[in-house]
């Protein structure tokens, strides 16, 4: 149950903190449309956790409650659209994780957001969790199980299937002389599919398949897809690299899953991990 809470804390989190920073909304109470009204265009599309919110919506708040929620209670911001219909939290979720990975404030798309509080069952709370997991993990290459088992600092996965893992030099299984007394140092082990340690370097990581011999100059900028422009360091010019240091036309970059390349902290880890298992991931 502890990482089911934790998982529903943390989207949470994310959800409220974008929530915050929206004007608050009229004074005067929202007529709630009823779920099952056929006037309701999402009739047929909530789930029980949606009964859950309605039955424990404050049509007056817009803002969290000073007090802390409760052992065995649940705080959410939900949207209510124009018309008082309830958008179904599984879609709320949706639109909200889209939004910030477009690096918008919230995707409330105009709706009104309001507060619902109140007990939940351990069993509603850990499926309400289990979706939102599940819709944070959407999209990520599979994380593997050994990975897991001391996950690092923060890691990354290439299209070949290799796992690039960033972390304290002093927390490495595979020490290195060179490392010795140097206290703060951060270093990238690259490991195979199956976790086999291919290298490591305390410079960039593409250094882990060009060499620092091979490291072009000019100022590297990460590119979703595991690819790398480099920008020369006078002029305008720039070269796009994949993510081994091959040559890329940069009008024709390769079609492939914008998750590549993209580094995830720890938390961002455990919590994708919950979720690719919650989904059925194997």
């Amino acid at each position: 149950m502890r990482i089911v809470l934790t998982a529903l804390t943390a989207i949470s989190c994310l959800l409220l903190l974008a929530c915050q920073r929206q004007p608050a909304p009229a004074a005067a109470p929202l007529a709630i449309v009823a779920l099952n009204d056929p006037a309701n265009p999402y009739r047929g599309q909530y789930a029980d956790w949606d009964a859950w919110i309605i039955a424990n919506l404050d049509p007056h708040s817009s803002q969290m409650p000073g007090a802390t929620v409760r052992q065995g209670e649940a705080a959410l911001f939900v949207n209510i659209d124009e018309h008082g219909c309830l958008i179904p939290y599984e879609l709320h979720a949706r639109r909200e994780r889209t939004g910030m990975q477009r690096g918008i404030v919230s995707a409330g798309y105009g709706s009104t957001r309001l507060l619902a509080q109140g007990p939940i069952s351990d069993e509603l709370q850990a499926r309400l969790s289990a979706m939102l997991a599940g819709i944070s993990a959407e999209g990520y290459p599979e994380i593997p199980d050994w990975l897991m088992q001391e996950p690092p600092e923060a890691a990354m996965f290439m299209p070949n299937g290799d796992v690039l893992c960033r972390l304290p030099a002093a927390e490495s299984k595979y020490p290195d002389p060179e490392l010795e007394g140097r206290d703060g140092v951060m270093i990238w082990q690259r490991h195979a599919a199956d976790g086999e340690l291919l290298g490591w370097t305390s410079g960039h990581w593409l250094e882990l398949y060009v060499g620092s011999a091979g490291m072009p100059e000019g100022q590297l900028s990460s590119i979703p897809g595991a690819m790398l422009e480099v920008r020369a360091l006078s002029g305008s010019g720039f070269r796009l690299l994949d993510y081994d240091g091959t040559e890329l036309d940069p009008l024709n970059p390769p079609q492939r899953n914008l998750k590549f390349g993209n580094e995830m902290s720890r938390s961002a880890l455990e919590f994708t991990y919950e979720g690719q298992r919650a989904g059925g991931m194997e």
